[in-house]
């Protein structure tokens, strides 16, 4: 690519910063989101050390104003788009609601990279990239339709609501390959491992176990960060569209979430949740 222009989203802590490091070097712009302005700014200035244009958009992705204010700053600076990560993420322990009113976790996880990427797929170059986060843990997710907010979820909420939010990250993958030409454009989820990253460290009560977790049994972010940069910019993955990966090697998802008529249906309500026509994909490449 000449001149690529990145969006990471999620990078200024574990893998997404990991990434973003990585794809950072003269000749290539890289855009990072960030929750705080002062945090995306010290990331921006170790970007722009490394050698890259850098630039920082601030936004709150449990908020869906927050993620359309991102995608209008990207839209006025930026004419193209070559490769998104969608990366952000979150999980929480305590039940909560959105200002939107969406389930917080699916609002962070899943809600936002869907309306940011719809409001983006014009920019994409041909042969552009949109890689999600997704996790194993989307074996565990289900998609109860009937209790979106989790009110029933109980003393489990907090894996409910993420193993759910992976495996809408699945069904998203899947069913925008399937609406992309792959000569056009690809979409590809990895799973990163177990990371010893910052997520969950929200919730006061995990932050021992994380810290054992990163001490004895986690990755670093940096390997975490190897299947983001494969998917990203391996000449082996043009034109190769839907896929799953770990590292460098392709995975078999769950059967739920190769099931496309979910993954249909998931599109449908998430198109209608952050305000958008089901068709989100028509005449946008």
């Amino acid at each position: 690519m000449s001149q690529p222009v990145v969006l990471v989203t999620g990078a200024t802590s574990g893998i997404g910063q990991a990434a973003a490091r990585a794809l950072a070097r003269p000749g290539v712009t890289v855009v990072i989101t960030a929750r705080d302005p002062a945090r995306g700014q010290s990331e921006v200035a170790t970007l722009r050390a490394l050698g890259a244009t850098a630039e920082v958009l601030v936004g709150d992705f449990a908020r869906l104003s927050d993620v359309r204010g991102v995608a209008a700053a990207f839209r006025e600076r930026w004419d193209r788009l070559d490769v998104l990560v969608n990366n952000a993420g979150a999980l929480f322990t305590t039940h909560g609601l959105t200002e939107d009113g969406y389930e917080q976790t699916l609002a962070v996880n899943h809600l936002a990279p869907f309306l940011l990427t719809s409001l983006l797929l014009d920019r994409l170059t041909v042969g552009g990239r949109v890689v999600t986060t997704s996790s194993v843990a989307h074996h565990r997710g289900r998609m109860r339709w009937d209790d979106l907010a989790l009110n029933d979820a109980g003393p489990l909420y907090g894996a409910a609501a993420y193993s759910r939010s992976k495996l809408c990250n699945l069904w998203f993958t899947l069913e925008l390959a399937r609406r992309i030409p792959a000569a056009r454009a690809t979409a590809n989820a990895i799973h990163p491992g177990y990371v010893g990253s910052a997520i969950g460290s929200n919730n006061p009560w995990m932050r021992p176990f994380l810290d054992l977790g990163r001490r004895f049994v986690a990755r670093s972010v940096t390997d975490g960060a190897i299947g983001l940069l494969y998917a990203a910019t391996s000449a082996e993955l043009a034109g190769c569209t839907g896929l799953y990966l770990y590292d460098r090697s392709v995975i078999v998802p769950s059967a739920r979430a190769r099931d496309v008529a979910e993954a249909r249906r998931c599109w449908s309500w998430s198109a209608s949740a952050v305000g958008l026509p089901a068709d989100t994909t028509r005449g946008a490449l």
